[in-house]
């Protein structure tokens, strides 16, 4: 009886493209804007109680410590979320006020702005006005927060300047 013998299967690889890029690790790109916006959708959808770092994370496809290494805890996470925020309130205040006539037309038109930003993110509005959730010693809130008065205070001052001594 004739012995068998097992064929060799001989596999090679194909010699990798000269003009195929390398493998490289993974690279999200702008990491901290995606899980700000991830942590928006959820603070949207599901309120203060969805949101955590791990949640955030899952949303934004990445592991679940990238939020820690960019904002420390979830108290980071929210402050951070609450100055983007408040820098959206400044710039939406200033393009509202850009058309005013007068300081009686500057003063209504923040506060419309103001009113309409709350109607039109109301999670994020009532986070940034959450005191005992958020870090004012981050430089990002602290600066935002500076913004949005420097906004009203301005409104404020040109409305009393052009009222006259009596309006101060």
């Amino acid at each position: 009886m004739p012995s068998l013998k097992r064929a060799k299967t001989v596999t090679r690889r194909a010699k990798p493209s000269k003009k195929a890029p390398p493998p490289r690790a993974y690279h999200h790109g702008s990491l901290k804007e995606a899980l700000l916006r991830a942590a928006e959708d959820i603070l949207r959808q599901e309120g203060m109680a969805g949101l955590s770092l791990r949640e955030t994370a899952r949303r934004a496809g990445v592991s679940h410590a990238a939020p820690k290494n960019h904002f420390g805890d979830i108290k980071g996470l929210l402050s951070e979320l609450a100055a983007s925020g408040f820098r959206r309130l400044a710039e939406s205040m200033a393009q509202a006020i850009a058309g005013a006539q007068d300081a009686d037309a500057t003063m209504d038109a923040i506060g419309r702005a103001y009113v309409a930003f709350a109607r039109r993110a109301p999670g994020l509005f009532h986070l940034m006005y959450r005191s005992e959730t958020l870090d004012f010693t981050r430089p990002a809130l602290a600066d935002a927060i500076a913004e949005v008065s420097g906004v009203l205070r301005n409104g404020i001052v040109n409305r009393n300047m052009a009222k006259g001594p009596a309006a101060t």
